[in-house]
């Protein structure tokens, strides 16, 4: 019974520090999320007022889906096929010729889509 209550209290110690750095993990990346969604709220309201209406719509379709790729790139549950491709034909972010003309990078590896959108 004793090596119980000594499994028990390792476990209970670790699912206490285990649980908070997993916390502490999650809100430091929603505010890095948060943050980023705060820039392309800024540059769609810079270009709405300084840009053709044409070409205002084009920057902020491209930074929500540089947005939406970097979920991708980051791997884990977010793929292009089940992720990105749904929010691109539900939003319309990018069109066929664009999709093709990134279509070499390989968007669930990495941050090159998103380096690519961003400097278009």
């Amino acid at each position: 019974k004793s090596d119980i209550t000594i499994l028990g209290g390792f476990l209970s110690f670790f699912l206490v520090f285990f649980v908070n750095q997993t916390n502490s993990r999650f809100l430091e990346m929603y505010g890095f999320s948060r943050a980023c969604m705060g820039r392309i709220q800024d540059v769609a309201a810079l270009a709405s007022t300084q840009f053709p209406q044409e070409l205002a719509e084009q920057i902020i379709r491209h930074m929500n889906a540089a947005h939406i790729a970097g979920y991708v790139g980051l791997g884990g549950p977010y793929s292009k096929r089940f992720f990105f491709d749904h929010y691109n034909k539900v939003h319309n972010l990018m069109t066929p010729e664009e999709m093709e003309s990134i279509s070499h990078l390989d968007m669930d590896s990495g941050s090159d889509v998103v380096k690519e959108l961003v400097t278009w």
